[in-house]
């Protein structure tokens, strides 16, 4: 009787020590969210995506430099649960190589391989962007890859505002399969690009399939754009 009573209370607590075994990864693995960027790059900085990061701006326009979060010591803070990129008075500039990712580009984000990428940018107070392009979301990897959607959200708080410019394009949201959109949310976006080029573009990739949407839209904010507006 003892040694049928001692088995169970062995198998039982194997039983546990399973399931404690198998608990910490069940809990603190993180699922990227819908849309969620193979890349993203803000000025010189491929940012991780795995975690939430803080980053200052003020020391150099170019240069972003990590922080701690605490306080009013960041400029610019992704949110990896919602791919949300929040310009506090952030001043962001691209580098100088506009031949390959990020193409000079102030924000660049690219999707992984037929999946969508989205990204909320939301604005606190007055921000800039500048760039061979300011803001380029990117559904197509290259000639034989692709992704699928591209959607850009420009959200603002308290009065958020952004001067983007691009001597290329300003803003430009390229899908890859499928639909490309910017919907600009109670904020004051101004985009800005020198002749030849869109200060707002929204386009699909020649890959797109089943007649691709393409959308622009703009909710209780405005938006000013220089140069051709295509959409």
């Amino acid at each position: 009787m003892k040694k049928r009573i001692w088995s169970k209370a062995v198998s039982i607590f194997t039983a546990i020590l399973l399931v404690v075994g198998i608990m910490p990864n069940t809990t603190i693995t993180a699922l990227a969210a819908e849309g969620a960027p193979n890349t993203l790059y803000v000025g010189n900085e491929r940012l991780p995506l795995g975690k939430d990061s803080y980053w200052t701006t003020n020391q150099d326009p170019g240069a972003l430099t990590p922080c701690t979060g605490s306080g009013d010591d960041w400029n610019v803070k992704y949110e990896s649960s919602s791919n949300t990129l929040t310009l506090r008075g952030a001043s962001i500039q691209g580098g100088s190589n506009a031949v390959s990712a990020p193409y000079g580009s102030g924000i660049y984000a690219l999707s992984h391989s037929g999946q969508p990428v989205s990204l909320t940018i939301k604005l606190i107070g007055e921000n800039t962007i500048t760039g061979f392009y300011g803001i380029f979301l990117n559904a197509e990897i290259n000639a034989s890859s692709y992704g699928t959607n591209a959607t850009l959200t420009i959200t603002g708080e308290n009065n958020g505002s952004l001067g983007v410019s691009g001597s290329g394009h300003g803003i430009y949201v390229k899908s890859g399969t499928g639909n490309a959109s910017l919907t600009i949310t109670n904020a004051s976006v101004d985009a800005k690009t020198t002749p030849g080029y869109a200060g707002v573009y929204v386009c699909s990739s020649t890959s797109a399939t089943n007649s691709p949407l393409l959308s622009l839209a703009v909710n209780g904010g405005s938006l000013t754009a220089s140069g051709a507006q295509s959409f």
